[in-house]
């Protein structure tokens, strides 16, 4: 715990250190303080001490972060969000990462792999992530994003259809995922409300994706292959989760 507590308070006097600077200054900090802190701290260590599960390992024991910053509440939003990939064949082995895949995204085509998030429905807190390649269907790795003591949770129309896999992760839950409208069959006025008020509380998940994306720079992969990728991911999604509370971490201190 002592050095889960350092970790802190390095983190809050490096939050103290840029409190008055421009935007610009802020955001090009806060990638400096990444490439820093990996160089006095390998990822593997960063990531036992700040371990992004609800639970360490198979739902077991409390993770540090889990002791050190908030508890969770009730339910779960969950949502994905595409890391890019390079698609050039210029390099040693003259061909693209295996591990990676496209997949369309409106009329657009994107090369790289998928980032899934389980996020607090109240508080906005990351506790759970999983990786894979872009072409894999959001819905198919829900059940790795929850916790097991949800009430309820939130999805996109991505994740219409999966009550059953909810249930067998969390039996307490209540499916609140976006309705969808079918072919000749539009949502009705009522169905379009209730969609607003289940967003107003899912859209919290995107919080995290914009400060990894625009605070910390991450709009594309450093590595080949998807297991390096999701340790570094593992370990950025934990200083996101320092980052949207630096308040209460300050205030602690």
């Amino acid at each position: 715990m002592s050095e889960d507590t350092s970790l802190f308070s390095v983190y809050a006097e490096y939050l103290k250190s840029v409190g008055g600077r421009t935007l610009e200054a802020r955001q090009f900090a806060i990638v400096e303080f990444n490439r820093t802190m990996v160089k006095v701290i390998p990822w593997a260590v960063l990531e036992e001490r700040l371990v992004l599960r609800y639970y360490d390992g198979k739902r077991g024991r409390p993770s540090a972060l889990e002791a050190i910053v908030l508890e969770l509440k009730r339910g779960t939003s969950v949502d994905s969000t595409l890391i890019k990939a390079s698609s050039s064949t210029k390099n040693q082995a003259q061909s693209r990462d295996e591990e990676m895949s496209s997949t369309r995204k409106g009329e657009q085509y994107h090369f790289g792999m998928k980032l899934h998030v389980g996020v607090d429905s109240e508080t906005g807190r990351v506790h759970s992530l999983e990786c894979t390649t872009a072409r894999v269907h959001d819905s198919q790795v829900i059940g790795e994003l929850l916790h097991g003591e949800e009430q309820e949770v939130y999805g996109d129309k991505a994740y219409v259809g999966q009550t059953a896999k909810i249930r067998e992760v969390a039996p307490q839950a209540r499916d609140k995922t976006l309705a969808k409208a079918r072919r000749k069959r539009p949502l009705t006025p009522e169905q379009e409300e209730t969609n607003r008020a289940k967003n107003r509380v899912r859209a919290r998940v995107e919080h995290c994706f914009r400060v990894l994306k625009c605070q910390f720079g991450y709009r594309q992969v450093r590595y080949r292959g998807l297991a390096r990728n999701e340790r570094h991911l593992r370990s950025l999604m934990a200083l996101v989760n320092l980052y949207q509370f630096r308040r209460q971490l300050l205030a602690a201190t």
